[in-house]
């Protein structure tokens, strides 16, 4: 039998169980499972709901073209199969978010968006699937309060003809346009579309509304509010169509015939050109906060809540099964460009990316352009102090988290591996207050229990609840040499840790408390500890 022993303050497992992702032994059976998708590249995320008792861990696994959606459940120790997808093409990213789809009701609709090269597929709770054409090359999306933010993936040919064109989009309906995001600061600059292409996300929190982006040239990060984009947040709308910049469209030879508006070069769609002029082009890159305000970075705004939307009717919608291949219905979909023939290839007049869009009814690119308005808008609380060594893609963060202590502080980590630093930012009153630098290999938050673990220089595990210290975990032997890549804490964390078999006669006679466990808290926080924790899964 495995259990745990308290001792000198440490928490000693007995046993380590190195299990594996459920999905892979279920893709092994998918009839699309060939030898081709061996050396694929597989990615999976566990999901557990913090805010009710469910005893049940979702886990997300995708390889090669398919995806499959698996629950746990912590008490039987069984698991079973809930979907599975397949699309015509790799998947590149998968990611869960809320969209507001009825008019009628304020509830909000939790999907399953699953990207590929030209378009994303949105799967919802009632077996809706909405499949939304890509007007840009997609780099990564990412998860907001009632919909998804797009990075634009850049190309370093074109940089110079695509420089000062927006590189971040938000989509809050599923048969909306995207549209690009604007930022501004706390001193009232006007509002810019996000055009800077150093400037990367690497984490959201759609809950608190907040995303953290790295400049990869300053070598800084930063953290942004993000709200519904009011009137006042819209760019000045530009009105002149000097050197258009052209956009190489992604391969679309088997698409073309379904473009409305006939065959390639003259048809006009719902998402249509922009028009900007060169000399007011918003092309300044985000300007550090430190420089343009005195003191410590101002409290950001409340959260906003963003009303939904009515569907534009261009995008289609349809019913998918448990096993699903998308692979025809998103061809027609492909309405979003401007495609003309240039020197025998096809390329897109995409300027400025949509920032601005015509009416699908016009067949004529000369006549007025209607602007689109931005749904989303950034607003900078904080950013990292400025040091005489920029570190590049080293200093870039690789997990972030949300915590919060047993105070009911939140806190804001973001891991740093190139530096073996976690960094720590509280958050008092809305105010970030200076980070708090702990040296480690890994972290990741346990939030059941209001802290996270942190993985120090020489592989053992420790407690963490805010700043404090609570207790460390020694790992058995075997484990002390074993690489970080096998260890990897941020795949487990939102499961908490696993023993096997472990009965509650056992392991009441296994409990000692600690001598620095004997207030209230401390035995609280133990007996949640044992209730809780034993039952989750350890290693991924």
């Amino acid at each position: 039998m495995t259990g745990w022993n308290i001792k000198n303050n440490m928490l000693n497992p007995d046993v380590i169980i190195n299990s594996q992702p459920l999905g892979r032994k279920i893709l092994e059976l998918h009839p699309d499972s060939g030898h081709e998708h061996k050396n694929q590249k597989e990615k999976w995320f566990l999901m557990s709901n913090n805010e009710t008792e469910s005893d049940e861990i979702e886990e997300v696994y995708w390889k090669g073209n398919t995806v499959a959606v698996l629950s746990f459940d912590k008490h039987q120790n069984d698991f079973r199969l809930k979907n599975s997808f397949s699309v015509e093409t790799e998947i590149k990213d998968v990611i869960y978010t809320d969209f507001h789809l009825d008019e009628k009701s304020s509830e909000l609709s939790q999907c399953l968006c699953v990207l590929e090269k030209s378009c994303l597929n949105i799967f919802t709770e009632v077996g809706k699937l909405f499949i939304a054409s890509l007007p840009f090359k997609v780099k990564k999306i990412w998860g907001i309060s009632k919909g998804i933010c797009a990075e634009r993936e850049a190309n370093s040919k074109d940089a110079e003809e695509e420089k000062g064109m927006p590189t971040l989009f938000s989509l809050a309906h599923p048969m909306e346009d995207f549209k690009p995001v604007v930022y501004h600061y706390l001193d009232n600059r006007k509002p810019m579309y996000f055009t800077d292409a150093t400037q990367h996300i690497v984490f959201t929190s759609p809950k608190d509304s907040l995303i953290m982006t790295y400049d990869s040239v300053l070598g800084l990060h930063s953290v942004w509010k993000a709200r519904k984009a009011l009137e006042q947040d819209f760019p000045e709308v530009l009105s002149h169509q000097d050197s258009l910049p052209e956009f190489g469209m992604m391969n679309q030879s088997s698409q073309l015939g379904a473009l409305k508006g006939g065959p390639g070069i003259t048809g006009r769609f719902s998402m249509s050109p922009s028009v900007t002029t060169s000399n007011k082009r918003h092309s300044c890159p985000p300007i550090p906060i430190h420089l343009q305000q005195k003191g410590t970075p101002g409290a950001s705004s409340s959260p906003m809540s963003r009303k939904g939307f009515s569907p534009a009717g261009h995008l289609h919608k349809g019913s998918p099964h448990h096993h699903l291949h998308a692979n025809s219905h998103h061809h027609e979909a492909h309405e979003s460009s401007y495609v003309s023939e240039i020197n025998g290839s096809k390329r897109s007049h995409m300027n400025s990316l949509m920032m601005f869009r015509m009416s699908c009814a016009d067949t004529r690119l000369e006549e007025e352009a209607e602007p689109l308005p931005p749904n989303l808008c950034l607003e900078q609380v904080w950013q990292e102090q400025t040091t005489t060594i920029r570190y590049g893609l080293k200093g870039k963060s690789v997990f972030c988290f949300m915590s919060t202590d047993f105070n009911g502080i939140s806190y804001l980590g973001y891991l740093v591996k190139g530096l073996s630093k976690l960094k720590l930012l509280k958050i008092h009153y809305g105010k970030f207050e200076k980070a708090t630098e702990i040296e480690c290999m890994d972290a990741g938050p346990l939030q059941p229990l209001k802290m996270y673990v942190v993985m120090d220089l020489s592989q053992n595990l420790h407690l963490y609840t805010g700043k404090q210290k609570v207790m460390s975990v020694c790992l058995p032997q075997p484990l002390q040499g074993v690489e970080l890549g096998t260890l990897n804490l941020n795949q487990f964390v939102n499961g908490g840790f696993n023993i096997s078999c472990c009965n509650n006669s056992e392991r009441s006679a296994r409990l000692q408390i600690p001598p620095l466990c004997q207030s209230d808290l401390g035995k609280l926080f133990v007996a949640y500890f044992f209730d809780k924790v034993t039952k989750y899964t350890l290693f991924s």
